[in-house]
This record gives C-alpha cells, structure tokens and sequence, in this order.
C-alpha cells in the first residue's frame, strides 16, 4: 500500500526498473533513518529512566526502613505491655511488685538500649528517633522505671553504655553524631 502511495502506481501496471531503483534508494535511505531514530530513542529512554530507576531505589530504601522502624514499635509494645500499669502511670512501685517484675523491666532497659543503639548506626530516621528518645526520657522519669533501672545498672555495669550515655547528655544528644 504504502508503495502504491509513494510512486503512484497503478494496481494494474507493473513496475518499471525506474521505480524499483527509487524504491530500493527509498528503502535504503528510511533504513538509516530507523536506525538512527532507534538510537535516540534509546538514548531517550535510557534518560528517562535513570532517574525513575533511581527514585523507585529511594522509595525502596525507605519502605525497607519504614518496615524496619514498624517491627521496632510492635517489639516495644509488646516489650511495655508486660510491665506493670502503675509503673506507666507514674506510680511508685513497692520492692515485692519490683523484683517480681525486674525481667521485664530489663527486656525494657534492653530493647530501649538497642533503640539508641540503631540510631548510632543511622538505621532509624530523625522523625523516629525523636519519637523514640521522647519516650525514653518520659518513660525513664517515671517512679517505677527509674528504680528499675538504676538497679539495672547496678548490676550490668559492661551493658547498656549507649543508655548510660544518653541519658548522661540529658537525652539531648543524637547518637548518630556521637561517631
């Protein structure tokens, strides 16, 4: 059809040896020319996609730490579910309540240890990280939790140094600038 188009023939006449040789010089010159419009494209579409491969990168990176931070909190919630209500609300605990709930209060004091700790390494946002040394520090301040872990620390004078740390600063400091 598109022969018929380009050199006017007629369905019924045949082609003349003139008409071949411009159809061969046609088809020659649009073969250079697809090639090179395949090259740009290509070069197009290489360019575009550098940064859409880059962006879809970040966005992967940050859905990774975004799932990271989450197992975090779900840890921490189950962590403070099993200490005591009184404790949370700022009750003084008495000695018996206390060490019958000292396991507890130290998986607390641990997992709070490696909060600060992952934070050191930069493997949990600003935004996080604030949420994260509010809680802390609130936490901390509380009766039942600051007994708890002044005899934590008593008793595991190796451990917890990023803690010990971190509250030394007034949990003022960011840990990922400690280094």
């Amino acid at each position: 059809m598109r022969i018929n188009f380009m050199f006017n023939f007629e369905p019924d006449r045949r082609p003349t040896s003139d008409d071949l040789r411009r159809l061969y010089k046609m088809n020659y010159m649009d073969l250079a020319s697809l090639s090179e419009w395949a090259g740009v494209t290509a070069a197009i579409a290489t360019t575009i996609s550098i940064p859409v491969a880059a962006f879809a990168l970040l966005q992967s990176r940050r859905q990774a730490q975004t799932d990271f931070e989450d197992n975090l909190n779900a840890q921490y919630r189950a962590t403070i579910r099993e200490i005591p209500i009184d404790a949370h609300l700022g009750k003084p605990l008495n000695e018996d309540c206390l060490k019958k709930n000292m396991l507890d209060f130290y998986h607390y004091i641990d997992l709070t240890n490696e909060q600060v700790f992952l934070r050191m390494e930069g493997r949990v946002s600003t935004k996080t990280w604030r949420n994260w040394c509010d809680g802390i520090s609130n936490n901390l301040a509380k009766p039942g939790f600051a007994e708890a872990w002044k005899v934590i620390k008593v008793c595991s004078e190796n451990s917890f140094n990023e803690l010990r740390r971190l509250e030394s600063d007034g949990y003022k400091s960011d840990p990922k600038r400690w280094t």
